[in-house]
């Protein structure tokens, strides 16, 4: 998820971008989706206890329970936007494969997690954002 969170962008039918340009891109549609997630989170979330309060381990887990598959759904249904907007942009030829292979693992992972429960899926995603972030200073 990380890597899903720092990749963005639109492209025009011209030429491929530069990496530059399509970084640029790519961190601008996720940071969008990831602004919009997360006011939808702080909204779920103040609606369901008062401002300044802390819910208990017990009164998060019933949010969970009772709420857990909106929250599992806002989710999935943001970071595939996310990805759909990034893949219409004209990557660089040479980021294409590495893409790809990204983009198809994300999908296999928003698959199976999408139907977990939604403690299950959080966990998952926490653990599996770690295998989707390359290990180049260009994603950071």
């Amino acid at each position: 998820m990380v890597l899903l969170l720092t990749v963005a962008a639109c492209g025009s039918d011209g030429d491929r971008l530069s990496e530059g340009e399509f970084l640029a891109q790519a961190n601008e549609i996720c940071r969008v989706g990831n602004t919009a997630l997360n006011e939808t989170m702080e909204e779920t979330f103040e609606a369901l206890f008062p401002a300044g309060t802390e819910p208990t381990d017990e009164e998060f887990q019933q949010v969970l329970e009772e709420n857990g598959q909106a929250i599992v759904d806002d989710i999935v249904s943001n970071v595939r936007g996310q990805i759909a907007d990034i893949r219409d942009l004209k990557a660089p030829s040479d980021l294409e494969v590495q893409l790809g292979h990204i983009f198809d693992e994300a999908a296999v992972v928003l698959d199976q997690t999408s139907n977990a429960s939604s403690f299950e899926f959080l966990v998952v995603m926490m653990i599996r954002s770690t295998a989707l972030t390359p290990n180049s200073e260009r994603w950071a």
